[in-house]
């Protein structure tokens, strides 16, 4: 139907959180015994990953992201 009318809504995790706290998946996922251990540090990620962790883990730019999606839906 989204092809038909040209429409189509995104069911990113970023919109089902009013607290934009999608950086706590990274978190859960560094946790996972599976995750090679050159995984588990943001030293190891590449810079634009790294840049988005940031200091505070990730909060300022999940915020940023969910505004823009937002933003783009009204």
């Amino acid at each position: 139907m989204g092809q038909i009318l040209g429409l189509g809504v995104t069911h990113s995790p970023p919109l089902l959180s009013a607290s934009g706290d999608t950086a706590s998946r990274i978190k859960r996922m560094m946790q996972d015994p599976l995750l090679p251990e050159c995984y588990r540090s943001p030293a190891t990620w590449p810079e634009p990953m790294r840049q988005q962790w940031g200091n505070d883990e990730g909060q300022t730019h999940a915020r940023q992201h969910r505004d823009e999606l937002v933003e783009c839906m009204q």
